[in-house]
């Protein structure tokens, strides 16, 4: 998971932007295999990006201004890496505006 996200960011973001980003993932996900069924959070707040998982406690914030862009452009751009992933974030954005 953490090295195909690397490779969509690749082309996106600079070197020293990723591997912020790539030490916060290391720090959430577990060192095994990623399992089924994990959720991993990402949530974007001004220039500051906190991520998390379903399977740990462990929230990490990363603090860089080209970050939240490039992942907002990774999964729901004009080319995201998964339609799937795509359609679900509007799904869930959907429910949560229609939830108020």
């Amino acid at each position: 998971m953490e090295e195909a996200l690397d490779e969509a960011l690749s082309t996106r973001l600079e070197k020293e932007s990723r591997e912020k980003f790539n030490n916060a993932l290391h720090q959430v996900l577990p060192d095994v295999e990623v399992p089924i069924g994990m959720e991993v959070t990402l949530v974007c707040k001004g220039d500051t990006v906190f991520v998390g998982c379903s399977y740990s406690d462990t929230k990490v914030s990363v603090k860089d201004k080209t970050l939240c862009p490039a992942l907002f452009d990774v999964y729901i751009g004009k080319k995201p890496v998964s339609d799937e992933i795509k359609e679900g974030f509007g799904a869930g954005a959907l429910a949560k505006v229609s939830a108020k």
